[in-house]
């Protein structure tokens, strides 16, 4: 029996220069009397019959010279073979290599990318996988994330409907599990991130096989133990844990989990019971499900507070107590910054005081041990101050909420290094014409949120949250805006221009077109209802500036130092010999305490400071100027 090219779809509706096509030939075909026995005839003329409906004309030729290859293959080295699915594709592969060896056939073929196997060897692949029973596949095409893919999108490289995770490779009884995690997994991922969770699936899958063979639920694993059990089978198999990748807005490699490792944790998080309420054990504590409100800035998102880094268990719990009391008075960061802390604290004495079990047998020797390491060992940084600041306030408070005072009275104040008077910084004319030019390269709504955090002279905070009613105009026609300011939580108003009032038009209309109707100017793309986050806006301004190449006037790249464009405001307002009261008002500041900083620099000052030396400067050059003439 042999199926006629002229028999399937790819030879219909050929154009005339396709029919003038050295590769045209519609009475070639396959003959499945190549194949050794009538019931493989019978199980692969199905798949031949598919791939001449969906390949091009052009393809099927190639095709069939795979497949006369293949038939003799499976002929001469498998000639009982009743079915695909006894052959084991692994060893028959290795097999066909030799066997086209033998023929003076190269077993690789050359590409741009790379070598790739011969077609011949990749055919019996994918007839072994069309006879596959597909119960247990899953389609990239049914996830809800490969649904209503707009057609543009359908052109990139990470679109790949045709592939899928094969559940066959897991311990049985986790399959219908699985089946449920990816499922939900497609509802919360986009088209393009689902592809690099196939990779690791299967490696996963290994892990649960070789570890876990008689498993009965995922829900049945102890977290901690299967994370210790991982963490073995992948030094076994020479699989890291961390991985050093480039990023657009990072200047150097940085070092991150594996995705390996990274799927593990997001499959044991899934399969752990979660009934949706606090749990003060819980080493992950959920912001939202606190009984009391917690102070979250609207544009530094932060969701949740992680205990897992503290080693020692009874520091652990009496770090949690400290910080659900500190959670009532400061925010939400300055918790999470508190925690940072103690997990370096925790970190060191797990390494030289691994007897102490509690914060309660800390004493000041240990402290000044502390102190000892940080200026001669520890290179995080060069000024600890705010660290040990923030370690002091923490300790305090560990010891009122365990009734050990002690823990008060560790630091003395010369244990604090002193603040050193920084230099005042702003950018300089050229500076400015650097970075506009940059904002250019922006997105459009991101260059018209930096213009006018420029113009403003706001903190990035303010300018993030900047509403779309914020304009308004008084009874003598001049335009004011109405600020926002969320670091001390009360607004001020500011006089505009039209230019001003244009851009944050240009802005509304941009967000209402895209998004509808916001309360917010700039809003974060993933949930309008809010505004654009802080690290949205970082991205993209330090990809900007790294893409191209920005330096300042030192040859320096620049950083995402959103808070100089205020200090550089901040001076000009001096600059003009404005009063201070107007200077502070104009800054949204509630006295006039710290505009003495932003005339620190002006040049009225500066020429003031160094009058004397260009007086005494201008007598030497004086005495010796009759010489030079």
């Amino acid at each position: 029996m042999e199926l006629k090219f002229k028999e399937f779809n790819s030879y219909k509706h050929l154009t005339e220069k396709d029919l003038k096509s050295d590769y045209y030939k519609p009475e070639y075909g396959f003959d499945l009397s190549l194949l050794p026995t009538l019931s493989l005839q019978e199980q692969l003329a199905p798949f031949i019959l598919e791939r001449g409906n969906t390949l091009t004309f052009l393809s099927l030729y190639i095709d069939r010279r795979s497949y006369m290859l293949f038939a003799e293959f499976i002929s001469n080295c498998y000639p009982d073979l009743e079915s695909m699915l006894d052959l084991d594709v692994e060893s028959a592969t290795a097999r066909m290599i030799g066997f086209l060896h033998d023929k003076n056939i190269n077993p690789r073929r050359k590409q741009i990318d790379g070598f790739v196997l011969h077609p011949a060897i990749r055919y019996i692949g994918q007839a072994h996988f069309y006879c596959l029973p597909k119960d247990n596949f899953i389609f990239y095409r049914d996830l809800d994330c490969y649904k209503d893919v707009p057609k543009k999108k359908q052109s990139s490289a990470h679109y790949h409907p045709e592939y899928f995770f094969n559940l066959n490779i897991l311990p049985s009884s986790l399959i219908e599990e699985f089946r449920e995690f990816i499922t939900a997994r497609g509802k919360e991922l986009s088209f393009t991130s689902i592809t690099n969770e196939r990779r690791c699936f299967g490696h996963i899958a290994d892990f649960l096989c070789d570890t876990y063979p008689s498993i009965k639920s995922l829900y049945d694993l102890d977290k901690d133990s299967c994370i210790r059990k991982y963490k073995i089978w992948a030094m076994k198999h020479q699989i890291p844990l961390t991985i050093t990748s480039n990023k657009r807005n990072k200047l150097h490699p940085e070092t991150k989990i594996h995705p390996f490792f990274k799927y593990l944790k997001t499959i044991l998080s899934y399969f752990t019971y979660d009934d949706g309420l606090f749990h003060f054990e819980d080493d992950i504590w959920i912001l939202d499900r606190l009984d009391f409100p917690v102070r979250r800035p609207p544009v530094n998102t932060i969701a949740s507070i992680n205990f897992e880094n503290i080693l020692q268990d009874k520091m652990k719990a009496e770090t949690k107590k400290a910080i659900l009391f500190r959670l009532k008075e400061v925010s939400a960061r300055t918790a999470v910054n508190d925690v940072h802390v103690i997990n370096v604290f925790t970190e060191y004495l797990a390494r030289d005081y691994p007897q102490i079990e509690s914060f309660a047998e800390i004493d000041r020797e240990v402290i000044e041990s502390y102190l000892i390491y940080l200026n001669t060992e520890d290179t995080r940084r060069k000024n600890y101050r705010t660290e040990l600041i923030s370690l002091k306030i923490i300790l305090a408070t560990i010891g009122l909420v365990i009734d050990e005072y002690s823990l008060t009275k560790l630091f003395f104040p010369e244990d604090i290094p002193k603040n050193n008077i920084p230099v005042f910084r702003f950018y300089t004319d050229s500076e400015l014409e650097t970075l506009n030019r940059g904002f250019k390269t922006l997105d459009s709504q991101t260059g018209r949120l930096m213009i006018l955090h420029e113009i403003l002279g706001c903190r990035i905070s303010e300018t993030l949250t900047l509403r779309t009613d914020c304009i308004r105009e008084d009874e003598n026609g001049h335009l004011y805006i109405t600020i926002h300011q969320a670091k001390v939580n009360r607004s001020y108003r500011k006089p505009i221009n039209d230019d001003i009032k244009n851009l944050i038009e240009s802005a509304i209309a941009y967000t209402t077109s895209h998004y509808g109707p916001r309360d917010y100017i700039f809003v974060d793309d993933n949930n309008p209802d809010k505004p654009m986050t802080y690290g949205a806006m970082y991205y993209r301004v330090q990809c900007m500036i790294i893409e191209n190449d920005l330096r300042d006037d030192h040859g320096e790249l620049f950083t995402v130092s959103t808070h100089l464009f205020r200090k550089t405001y901040g001076k000009r307002l001096c600059d003009m010999g404005l009063d201070d009261s107007i200077i502070a008002k104009l800054l949204g500041h509630a006295n006039t305490s710290s505009v003495k900083h932003y005339r620190r620099m002006t040049s009225k000052v500066l020429a003031e400071g160094t009058k004397k030396l260009r007086e005494e400067k201008d007598k030497t050059i004086n005495k010796y100027k009759g010489g030079w003439n």
